[in-house]
């Protein structure tokens, strides 16, 4: 088995006790809560480089990802340039990507489900929208698409050939059992 990074255990950890956290309006500046509880850093912080500035890799079976940079700064020195992927064929013809979205991908905001709670659909959307926990916590079929059937149940294809665990309410194998 594979060594557990840290970041994959703490951004379980964190959304443990997000869940247990009902949020609420702040008065820093537009964005820095978001950036929390979305983890941001994470993923769009390279090591040694400026905050959320972009252009850590991420690699997996089907190539190298860099995030890109979202920060706002004006300052050249922090804007730097979104470093292009390194995929493998067929990944990396854009003109299949096309045909790859009608398959796969779905466009617009996130959609609150009515059925469900306000902290429910709360929840949902740090998860689903801004946190976007499906792209590393989720296994991807062949295609390089996420498997809707195991959303959010882990992966042992993670970023860097890191194991990335399960976050689902699954007693037994997830983090908890879905209660608020």
């Amino acid at each position: 088995m594979p060594a557990l990074s840290q970041q994959p255990i703490r951004a379980a950890l964190a959304l443990t006790l997000l869940r247990r956290v009902r949020l609420q309006p702040t008065k820093a500046p537009v964005g820095t809560a978001s950036i929390w509880y979305g983890g941001c850093f994470s993923c769009h912080t390279a090591a040694g480089g400026q905050p959320l500035a972009g252009g850590r890799a991420l690699a997996i079976p089907f190539g190298t990802f860099y995030s890109p940079n979202i920060t706002p700064d004006p300052d050249p020195a922090v804007r730097q340039d979104n470093r292009p992927h390194d995929v493998a064929f067929p990944f990396s013809w854009r003109v299949l990507q096309t045909g790859w979205k009608l398959l796969f991908f779905t466009p617009g905001p996130f959609q609150p489900d009515p059925e469900r709670s306000a902290a429910y659909n709360r929840g949902a959307y740090l998860v689903t929208a801004l946190a976007h926990c499906g792209e590393c916590h989720t296994p991807r079929n062949f295609f390089g698409a996420t498997r809707s059937d195991q959303r959010l149940s882990g992966t042992s294809d993670g970023p860097d050939g890191q194991l990335v665990p399960n976050i689902t309410p699954d007693p037994g194998t997830g983090i908890g059992n879905g209660k608020e």
